[in-house]
């Protein structure tokens, strides 16, 4: 074997095991281990390699991962697969690209700790922009690991991310280092953060939830909302809401008054419409009113509404006694989902991508509403990726958050669960119950501490109902949101400056 195939050979060996170690968490939660070594082949192989290998080593890599993660996208086309990974891929490649130019440069013992302030700063990269996509980032393969997660109420999720690559990155220094006693005097800091947080976090579970106050119903169908929705599919899904509903109040509910009942997002888009649909029962809108009142809940139900600007993808609160309390409508839209950038020219380039047939605007305004039971926060599908915009909604003296998601668009892949295990990083962050409602599932409810409860399976009819607790206290994240990212990002361009001007010396 010669020397060029050789190392070929060893460069793909440390690619498909790093893209294989960052893919299992994905497979089941208890993978979550090798969250703690999944960068260390990649460290271990490019370490002394040329600049170019530095880049396209982890490029690739984290291209094979990200097409496993993300494989469901390909239900939209392959090019778009293959542009978005291309675009996440090209980030993390030149985190590790920047770590050992600055690395080279310092040369001090701290730079086991730059490493993951650049990934971190990858990452939080991704989250930034109407263009952005933070699915999926390193600390969710961590969802599981409920113990070590609990540190994201401080640092937001961020502090995960960073924790997992500082260990990595320590295993590399302990490995290659000359002085193996300097090597672990350096890496020992980050074995007490990661012990000292591990130590929090068995404390934070060994303590009991506040018991339930306010019931919470969740409902989802087994219909693909990617069919077209005209007045007949309309009418089926206020059918089939309006008696599983009926259902669950009957069976479970024990004519409870109070609480919440929530049907996801966009389950009856013409909720907002006067249209007299029947003599006896009045327009949609009088139908779900009278349910309300009969019921005794406040209903939290997604539909659509229009101004002057456009459609809305909006969620409509009603009282227990039908009264309108508010409405809240969705601020990031999903780009080449819900709306279409230059569209006329996107979609002549790409005709047979499956486009919506009409563009939403975005909302204008995060906010809560207020419900007999206590102010409300609503996310709308996506929205659950962006960590600041939920900690926004809920530092608005939020005490109950509700999502609702329409994952129907991803049929029965796994991007239903992944949506679902990642909102886990929310509750946590902000010390919050979570229930979401799903159209087609999965369903679930999370704790304050993350644990995922009565989560439902994809496309059947299924409802769900738990008592859960208001907010009991607000967070550190919560109160100053992405505090740790924008350190990272001040300590990156520190670096740089630093390692920039040693180069000019």
């Amino acid at each position: 074997m010669n020397g060029k195939l050789k190392i070929f050979i060893y460069d793909l060996v440390a690619v498909v095991v790093t893209a294989a170690l960052l893919s299992l968490p994905d497979i089941a939660g208890y993978f979550w281990p090798t969250g703690f070594v999944a960068v260390l082949p990649l460290l271990l192989r490019i370490h002394k390699r040329s600049n170019k290998a530095r880049f396209f080593i982890p490029f690739l890599a984290f291209f094979l991962y990200l097409t496993y993660v993300m494989v469901w996208f390909k239900l939209y086309g392959i090019q778009w697969l293959f542009l978005v990974n291309l675009m996440n891929s090209v980030t993390y490649a030149l985190a590790f690209l920047l770590y050992f130019f600055i690395r080279g440069k310092l040369k001090s013992d701290l730079s086991h700790t730059i490493f993951p302030v650049l990934f971190v700063l990858a990452e939080y990269g991704k989250s930034i922009g109407f263009l952005s996509f933070p699915w999926p980032f390193l600390h969710h393969g961590q969802y599981a690991n409920l113990t070590f997660i609990q540190v994201a109420e401080f640092t937001g999720a961020w502090g995960v991310t960073f924790l997992l690559i500082w260990f990595n990155t320590a295993l590399f220094g302990i490995i290659t280092s000359p002085s193996k006693k300097k090597a672990l005097c350096v890496a020992i800091p980050v074995m007490a953060a990661i012990f000292a947080f591990y130590i929090y976090g068995f404390t934070v579970l060994s303590q009991p939830l506040p018991e339930g106050t306010v019931q919470v119903s969740l409902f989802q169908r087994d219909f693909n909302t990617q069919n077209e929705w005209s007045f007949q599919n309309n009418k089926n899904a206020w059918d089939e809401y309006h008696n599983l509903t009926l259902l669950e109040w009957t069976d479970k509910l024990d004519f409870q008054k109070g609480g919440f009942v929530i049907w996801p997002e966009g389950a009856i888009p013409d909720a907002f419409d006067d249209m007299l649909l029947d003599p006896v029962s009045g327009s949609r809108r009088d139908m779900i009113q009278s349910l309300t009142r009969e019921v005794g809940k406040t209903f939290i139900i997604g539909t659509q509404t229009y101004d002057n600007r456009g459609p809305y993808n909006t969620a409509a609160v009603f009282g227990p006694n039908g009264a309108l309390l508010g409405s809240y409508r969705k601020v990031h839209i999903v780009p080449f989902g819900e709306v279409i950038p230059l569209e006329q020219l996107i979609k002549s380039w790409f005709p047979d991508y499956p486009w919506g047939y009409e563009s939403l605007v975005d909302g204008r305004e995060l906010k809560t509403i207020r419900t007999p039971d206590g102010k409300v926060g609503i996310v709308i599908c996506y929205e659950s990726f962006y960590a600041d915009l939920t900690r926004r909604i809920v530092a608005d003296d939020c005490d109950f958050l509700f999502l609702i998601t329409n994952t129907s668009w991803f049929g029965e892949s796994n991007a239903s669960y992944q949506h679902a295990h990642y909102d886990v990083f929310r509750a946590v962050e902000n010390r919050i119950w979570l229930p979401r409602a799903a159209t087609t599932g999965v369903s679930s409810f999370i704790d304050p501490h993350g644990r995922r409860y009565d989560e439902t399976d994809l496309y059947v009819k299924d409802s769900r109902t738990r008592m859960i607790c208001p907010r009991q206290r607000t967070t550190l994240y919560t109160r100053w949101g992405d505090w740790f990212s924008r350190l990272c990002l001040i300590a990156t361009l520190a670096m740089l400056t630093v390692a920039v001007y040693r180069r000019n010396e």
